[in-house]
């Protein structure tokens, strides 16, 4: 898949962890899909011509999360549900205690925001048993 769109909006797609862009939907696309920016096209190539450059990328399915997707969709979701709690307030429904191990591993802990989780932990989180029935 390739997608040509506004060259801000192309940053905040790119897994950039601690970036004001980085959010569910860079966390959700870069569990699918291997993004890479492939080339910047110039705002002169449009009519009307915009205030802003494009950029083009390419998107390539991948199988980082082949297992357990539904798990992983609702913790992101919950996760950056409302942006300026930290993880133990959005999480509070889940397995805390396993969390707070996982993160601790990854050098992280109950007080960071999700903005601040990379996305191999949120997988790591996925697969755990932090889900209560």
């Amino acid at each position: 898949l390739h997608l040509c769109d506004r060259r801000q909006r192309q940053m905040c797609i790119r897994d950039r962890v601690n970036h004001s862009d980085y959010g569910y939907i860079t966390v959700w696309l870069n569990s699918y899909y291997d993004i890479v920016k492939e080339f910047i096209v110039g705002r002169r190539f449009f009519t009307p011509s915009p205030n802003v450059d494009s950029a083009v990328i390419s998107m390539v399915k991948n199988n980082k999360l082949s297992e357990k997707r539904e798990n992983f969709d609702r913790l992101i979701s919950d996760a950056f549900r409302y942006k300026r709690k930290n993880l133990k307030n959005n999480l509070k429904i889940y397995n805390i205690d396993v969390i707070n191990k996982i993160l601790n591993e990854n050098g992280l802990n109950l007080s960071n925001r999700a903005e601040e989780i990379p996305l191999k932990v949120f997988i790591s989180l996925s697969k755990a048993d932090i889900f209560k029935n």
